[in-house]
């Protein structure tokens, strides 16, 4: 489970990394490693997801084609306080 071997899925994991970083988000490689970890991605492809957000997190340049592959207010609703 997990890996960014499909080109949607890398551009989707683009676009979110960088939505993120336009509200202010911290990216830091190590959790995000962690809960790529959590949710059952191998090692590699979870480095490579850390490695894409730290990149994306110190303001260097990824691009993504196609898209927009979120909804507008994709941030609030990812935002928003869960029920439990």
């Amino acid at each position: 489970m997990g890996g960014l071997t499909h080109p949607n899925d890398m551009n989707r994991a683009i676009e979110s990394f960088k939505i993120l970083h336009e509200h202010g988000e911290i990216l830091l490689k190590k959790e995000i490693v962690a809960w790529a970890m959590a949710n059952n991605w191998k090692e590699d492809d979870a480095d490579q997801l850390g490695s894409l957000a730290q990149q994306i997190g110190e303001g260097k340049e990824a691009k993504f084609t196609g898209g927009p592959w979120w909804n507008e207010n994709i941030y609030e609703t990812w935002s928003r306080p869960r029920k439990v």
